[in-house]
């Protein structure tokens, strides 16, 4: 059965035309050998007050994005990334196709997406099992630190590098993703002095060996894209309006 039609034509272009901008001015998530590479929440970012995976699902769909599964098999659903195709170049920019280059085939390596605040957590509780940190919480397993435990490290960062476009920091919602996608783990335990179990984190074999997608924020470039063709889904497919 084919994919709900819940996008409209327009959040679709929209859609493209962040990628392709991506790819040319080599931003995103290096993967099978080129940058462009981007996960519907960095969409999000650009583009505030839509759920974008749909759209992303419907525009690879359509062929004019190609996607890779960015998750482990740990992870309650899947996650996808997702970078332009050639199809897609084509369809929503009049640049030349030589400022296009394709990726490369599938290498085998399995890169692993987590929200940007969550790349935060995990580096902070990477370190933590790394330095065997307060092993006797959990019966001899070291690396599980507290909510307050996590953020030291990144507040002293903050205090002493951070600036509004270098801030370390990370939400709620950034630890409940983590969790779903099997790269930190929690419990409770009972901490000295405490009345009630505190929940700790620590970091998952997933989390700690796998090869992280670090994101790399697009090159000025004072060349604008040009206007892009629209585009809608009609019956039987999808189909493209001339240039304006």
């Amino acid at each position: 059965m084919g994919m709900e039609r819940i996008c409209s034509g327009d959040r679709i272009a929209t859609a493209v035309r962040f990628f392709i901008r991506l790819a040319v001015r080599d931003g995103g998530y290096l993967l099978r050998g080129v940058r462009g590479w981007a996960h519907p929440d960095d969409v999000r970012q650009t583009n505030r007050g839509v759920v974008w995976d749909p759209c992303c699902a419907q525009a690879a769909e359509a062929g004019m994005l190609e996607r890779e599964l960015a998750s482990a098999p740990a992870a309650t659903s899947p996650e996808y990334v997702y970078r332009v195709t050639e199809a897609g170049f084509r369809s929503y920019s009049t640049l030349p196709l030589d400022r296009f280059t394709p990726a490369g085939p599938p290498d085998g390596i399995r890169r692993l997406y987590a929200p940007q605040g969550g790349i935060c957590v995990i580096r902070v509780l990477r370190d933590a099992f790394a330095a065997a940190m307060h092993p006797r919480r959990m019966n001899g397993q070291p690396g599980w630190l507290t909510a307050v435990e996590i953020n030291k490290p990144l507040r002293e960062w903050n205090e002493q590098y951070g600036s509004p476009h270098r801030y370390r920091c990370y939400t709620s919602t950034d630890m409940l993703h983590l969790l779903a996608l099997g790269l930190v783990e929690k419990a409770h335990v009972k901490l000295d002095g405490r009345q009630t179990p505190a929940v700790v984190y620590r970091i998952t074999p997933t989390g700690r060996d796998g090869e992280l997608l670090e994101w790399k924020d697009p090159r000025e470039d004072p060349e604008p894209l040009p206007p892009s063709r629209t585009s809608w889904y009609g019956t039987g497919g999808f189909h493209l309006s001339g240039g304006h």
